[in-house]
């Protein structure tokens, strides 16, 4: 009985991990041990088709894995949606054809639907020079946002899956900065600073998302999934500051980060399959907005 399963998820880029990789040609097979202590091994497998071509495996990608006897991990990427997702597939050593896409939407990158929870910045100046100045500054931002991804509702593959429905978790992340501005003045009150930041995020599900299977035979499965993340990066923009004080300003600001994550999600398969896994992937936010400064 044919049970394929998959997830897939959409990345702004993949980065496998630079360890024990492992290249695959269409048509071969490896096994590989997945975990040291409990020896089980599962098969990566590419198939003569048009949208399987060369990969580039990591046996650091899955973590920790339980599956049934007889059960096999797959790998695709889609030459359709080229460096877009990946696929996971549980099941069958059998080729599933065209499947359904996850289509990123605006809250990836925080804006639409997005609501700040926190947002602080501070400076302190270094030193100053006629018409310049360069600060110290400080700040927090923190986004609640919808769901990294959509799912079609109806799939159409080689006759495994039938239909997947699902309610999938906000996303919220937080971010914390710190790096030098370089200031200008324009006129008595007015200042423009060209900020350079180191920043880390943490960024997550805030519930689980919830994804129904049903395959040709009826069978249905479901899947909770919590995905979290830690990363740094760089921070870099521009703010136009208002003084309305000696130390308090009204600014407005835009801003580009682009972090380097490990994402770890758990999943949880009604069927008994529990899977813990992590990939790197490159995330990049865009903000622009008003703020409250204060200068030191």
């Amino acid at each position: 009985m044919k049970n394929i399963l998959f997830l897939f998820c959409l990345l702004s880029s993949m980065e496998l991990l630079a360890q024990d990789k492992i290249f695959l040609k269409s048509g071969d097979t490896l096994s590989v041990i997945i975990s040291e202590h409990d020896k089980k091994s599962v098969n990566y497998t590419s198939y003569d088709d048009p949208e399987f071509n060369t990969q580039t495996l990591s046996t650091d990608q899955i973590t920790k894995i339980q599956l049934s006897n007889g059960k096999v991990i797959h790998f695709k990427k889609s030459s359709k949606y080229p460096g877009s997702y990946v696929g996971i597939y549980l099941g069958e050593a059998v080729p599933v054809g065209d499947f359904a896409h996850a289509e990123a939407n605006d809250e990836r990158s925080g804006f639409a639907e997005s609501k700040a929870f926190l947002s602080f910045e501070g400076r302190m100046r270094v030193f100053r020079i006629i018409g310049a100045q360069a600060d110290v500054s400080v700040g927090a931002f923190g986004v609640d946002s919808g769901p990294y991804f959509e799912y079609e509702n109806k799939i159409d593959t080689a006759g495994n899956i039938k239909s997947v429905s699902g309610k999938l978790s906000d996303y919220q992340y937080g971010t914390f900065s710190i790096g030098p501005d370089l200031g200008f003045n324009l006129g008595r009150k007015f200042k423009v600073f060209l900020p350079i930041q180191l920043s880390f995020i943490s960024i997550g599900t805030k519930g689980d998302d919830e994804i129904t299977y049903t395959d040709i035979n009826n069978i249905t499965t479901t899947i909770n999934r919590s995905s979290r993340g830690v990363g740094s990066g760089l921070a870099i923009g521009v703010k136009l500051d208002y003084m309305m004080g000696k130390h308090l300003a009204l600014g407005v600001s835009a801003k580009a980060q682009d972090y380097e994550v490990v994402m770890k999600v758990q999943e949880r398969y009604s069927n008994g399959t529990n899977i813990d896994y992590q990939w790197n992937q490159s995330v990049l936010f865009f903000y622009a907005g008003l703020n409250l400064h204060y200068h030191f």
